[in-house]
Formats: structure tokens, C-alpha cells, sequence
């Protein structure tokens, strides 16, 4: 009875390895180099690379989920200088190219964030987190392959 319980377990062990998957591959891009801009993305990016879902890349096209960030000092926008000079405002989108469709899909097109550059990126993060879990990439690749059976079909019905 102990062998086939320490074999039962066993199997659930190998069948709980086996099913996990590897990271989704996460890309973060930025447009501007400056402090601001630098110090969002970094804590993105630090964020990110701390899970077991996501995994940077180096490579954009390598990517299933592409993170595009543009951002700006509130100082350089109103030529004031504010208490904390640290502050700004950021557009940024999520990009998501499923492997088994080859169409890329927004998930987020503007997106808006404002404070200091560790709460914005912590607040992207949170958001990219909501928008990018299994429950949601799912609705999209079902969207998505019933957008394209819809599209074959009437391909087909034409003359």
C-alpha cells in the first residue's frame, strides 16, 4: 500500500514538473534614454525578471509579449522645477504576438502613467500582470483563431 501511495506521489510530482511551462518571453521597449524614461523601465524590467512566468529578452522578434514605454519629465514638459524633479508622465502599450498565430494583437494601446519612476513602473507592472494572465492571453488566442475560421469561411463562400 506505502509503494503504490510513494508511486502515486510520485507521478503527481512528475506530472506537476511536466506541466509547467517556460516563461513567456517579455521585450521592453523604450524610445528615449534619459534618467526618467531609464529609471521607469528599469523598474519594469527588474519586476519582470523577478517572476517565473515572464523572461526578458534581448530580442524583440523573439518575443510574445512586447512592452513599448515613452516618457517624460514633468520638468521638461512645463519647464517648472517641482519639489521632486523625479516625476513625469508616461504613454506605454503591451504588444502581444501569440507563436501559433503570427498576428500581433494589442492589449494595451495607451496606455497612461504619471508619478515618480519606481511607481510608475511598479504600476505598469501591476497592469501588465492583470492584462497578461493566462485567463486573458487565452480570450485573445480564442478571438483571434475565431477572427481567422471567420475569415476563412467567408474566403471560401466567394466566388
Amino acid at each position: 500500500m506505502k509503494r503504490m501511495l510513494l508511486g502515486l506521489f510520485g507521478m503527481l510530482v512528475l506530472a506537476t514538473c511536466s506541466a509547467q511551462r517556460a516563461p513567456i518571453p517579455v521585450y521592453v521597449q523604450i524610445q528615449y534614454f534619459d534618467e526618467f524614461n531609464n529609471g521607469v523601465v528599469n523598474a519594469l524590467r527588474s519586476r519582470v525578471a523577478a517572476t517565473t512566468r515572464y523572461a526578458l529578452a534581448e530580442n524583440p522578434t523573439a518575443t510574445t509579449l512586447l512592452v513599448g514605454i515613452n516618457c517624460a519629465e514633468m520638468s521638461s514638459i512645463t519647464h517648472l522645477t517641482y519639489p521632486s524633479h523625479n516625476s513625469g508622465v508616461c504613454a506605454w502599450g503591451i504588444g502581444y504576438y501569440p507563436s501559433n498565430l503570427g498576428l500581433p494583437v494589442a492589449l494595451l494601446s495607451s496606455g497612461l502613467a504619471t508619478g515618480s519612476a519606481s511607481t510608475v513602473g511598479e504600476g505598469m507592472f501591476q497592469e501588465f500582470v492583470r492584462l497578461t494572465d493566462d485567463h486573458a492571453l487565452s480570450a485573445v488566442d480564442q478571438r483571434l483563431q475565431t477572427a481567422l475560421k471567420a475569415t476563412a469561411e467567408k474566403e471560401r463562400g466567394r466566388p
